[in-house]
This record gives structure tokens, sequence and C-alpha cells, in this order.
């Protein structure tokens, strides 16, 4: 158990009931077994798109180590995201958050605000900057290595 009962840290990621996915995957079944980094943001925030292209990184760099990015954009603005996907050109997985289900279960309190769930589905990182879940992920693989 967390041992803030606001932290996620070292927790199942919550089941989020999204549905409007964009991209090549469509579920978070899909997402089982891969090392996910979760990006919550939102499509008029200038921070949170000044990280799309730090996230196509991510993605390019570390995708066949089984590493994958999601995006998941806040309800608010969220009707403009299929344009911003294509006019940004982001390369990774895209999920709405219309209701604010996400952001509720995963405590948001910022955009953008990310996360980093292992391979077995525990939060490893909550609510982090951009910089602390790549070293999170990093670290993660090289623990796989080590074993």
């Amino acid at each position: 158990m967390p041992e803030n009962a606001e932290s996620l840290l070292n927790a199942p990621f919550p089941d989020l009931p999204l549905t409007q996915w964009i991209g090549p995957v469509l579920s978070f079944d899909e997402l089982r077994g891969k090392i996910v980094a979760v990006d919550f943001f939102a499509t008029w925030c200038m921070p949170c798109l000044a990280e799309i292209p730090r996230n196509n990184d991510l993605m390019q760099r570390l995708g066949d180590r089984g590493v994958v990015v999601l995006g998941i954009c806040a309800g608010s603005g969220a009707e403009s995201l299929p344009r911003i996907a294509d006019e940004r050109g982001i390369a990774y997985p895209l999920v709405r958050d219309e209701k604010r289900a996400a952001e509720k279960a995963l405590r948001v309190r910022w955009y953008p605000c990310h996360y980093v769930i292992d391979r077995d589905g525990i939060v490893r990182a909550d609510r982090v900057k951009f910089d602390q879940a790549a070293a999170c992920i990093e670290e993660l693989l090289a623990a796989e290595e080590a074993e």
C-alpha cells in the first residue's frame, strides 16, 4: 500500500473506463507486459504540447524494449485531440478522458502529469515531471538487464 493516501506509488494502476482511443492501441489490455509512460495532458496546455517531441523520442528510442508512451487527454479541450495529434505528429497512442474518470482516479493536480507503470501493472512513478518519468523507465530497464 502507498504510504501517502494520495499517492498511487507501488499500487496497481487503476482500471480506467476510457474508450475513445486514437492510434495503434485500443485498450489497456494491449499494454499488459509493457512499461507504460503515461502523460496526462491538455490540448490547450503549452508545456504539455512542448513535451510531445520528448514523448515521441522516448517512444522511438525505447519502443523496441517494450516501452510505450500513452497520452491521456484531459476532458477540457479533448474535442481538438485528433487535430492536435495530426498537427504535432504524435507517434504514440492517445485516449480521451471526456468524463474525467482518469483525472479523478490518478489524482491529477497539474498538466502535464506523468506516471510510469511497470510490466506487472504497478505504478513506479506517480505525478512526476517528464525527466523523472524517463529516469524511472531507465532504472526499470537497467534492473531487467541486471537480472
